[in-house]
């Protein structure tokens, strides 16, 4: 049928007795109503492009990848197909305009049909988390009571978990009774999501624990620049601090709590039933002392000394109950119901 565009649209104008003639352009109309079709026809074929680095990109599309199958799985079963895309900067800008879904690896995610993924801090567990809140996740608004979490289910999870990720010669650990420091990248930096730069830190350390020594592991996947090397040893030279390259477990195993930033490190940590005081926003903060400002500090390192929190339930909880499971048969629901939480009716 030949499209007849009105000449003139009747708006009711509240609060007035009468009616304004707007005069649409025939050509104006006729534009309008081409780019709404278009725009919903391709929203009836809409897709899931999932933007990864190279390697896990090959990786996805050979459908290799047992987590990104499933969610291949849960997106076709909606009808929705599912391919794989670049990962930069232009890229996260431009997902801005696109009727389509878009999954980024890690961070990069912008706008409503965006979201990042993540993995949870252990395998196999995954986190979709929205655009730009890599440090302020999804998880990080929950609020946490251990009274919902049952303390049977949570203590079997929590030795299963032991059990599967302790690593190294725990046992044969020497030191004892220290404070952990893992540190990040950017040591000459105090970043925007963070409360205090590494020497303040350290400082705070010093003046708050005036007996326990400090040891502090470098990261072993950054390559720090030589500025960055002099601080770590600097620090070293303090006759309370040590640098060590032990493995994780050992260290952790034996501190008597773990200082960080916001190291993933000390959510490791809760697996050795181990405190955390984080001077910068994290995921994990529900059952950590924050020091956001100076004077948080006296009451944060008093409460490395109070009752331990139940590190069974929250990992439990964080886990199990908010994180995507993807060893469970259930893993495909988990799916839906998560992007649902974030927005994606599909």
């Amino acid at each position: 049928h030949q499209l007849a565009p009105p000449h003139s649209v009747q708006v009711n104008h509240r609060g007035a007795n009468h009616l304004w003639l707007v005069h649409i352009p025939a050509p104006t109309l006729l534009a309008l109503f081409i780019t709404l079709n278009i725009w919903q026809i391709v929203a009836m074929n809409r897709k899931l492009i999932i933007h990864a680095h190279p390697e896990l990109r090959q990786s996805i599309a050979a459908q290799e990848h047992n987590f990104f199958n499933l969610f291949r799985q849960a997106f076709e079963s909606r009808g929705i197909s599912v391919t794989t895309g670049a990962q930069h900067k232009a890229t996260g800008y431009l997902t801005r305009f696109s009727p389509h879904y878009h999954l980024f690896q890690i961070n990069g995610a912008i706008g409503k049909r965006a979201l990042n993924v993540r993995q949870a801090h252990f395998y196999p567990y995954w986190s979709l988390e929205y655009p730009r809140t890599r440090h302020s996740a999804r998880i990080a608004a929950k609020f946490f009571d251990p009274d919902l979490v049952g303390g049977v289910l949570a203590q079997v999870f929590f030795t299963q978990m032991q059990t599967r990720h302790f690593e190294g010669d725990i046992d044969g650990f020497t030191p004892r009774d220290y404070v952990f420091v893992p540190l990040q990248g950017r040591l000459l930096e105090q970043r925007s999501w963070q409360y205090a730069d590494l020497r303040s830190m350290i400082d705070a350390i010093l003046t708050h624990d005036p007996i326990r020594d400090i040891l502090i592991k470098p990261h072993p996947k950054e390559h720090y620049s030589q500025p960055e090397q002099a601080l770590i040893a600097e620090l070293a030279q303090h006759p309370r601090i040590a640098v060590t390259e032990a493995a994780i477990d050992p260290l952790l195993a034996h501190c008597a709590y773990v200082v960080t930033q916001n190291s993933a490190v000390a959510f490791r940590g809760f697996l050795h039933r181990k405190q955390a005081i984080l001077f910068a926003r994290a995921d994990f903060h529900h059952i950590c002392a924050t020091v956001r400002q100076p004077d948080d500090a006296p009451a944060a390192f008093a409460q490395m000394q109070a009752t331990p929190p139940l590190f069974d339930k929250y990992l439990f909880w964080y886990l199990q109950l908010h994180c995507i499971n993807g060893g469970r048969d259930t893993a495909t629901a988990q799916i839906i119901e998560m992007v649902n939480e974030c927005g994606w009716l599909i």
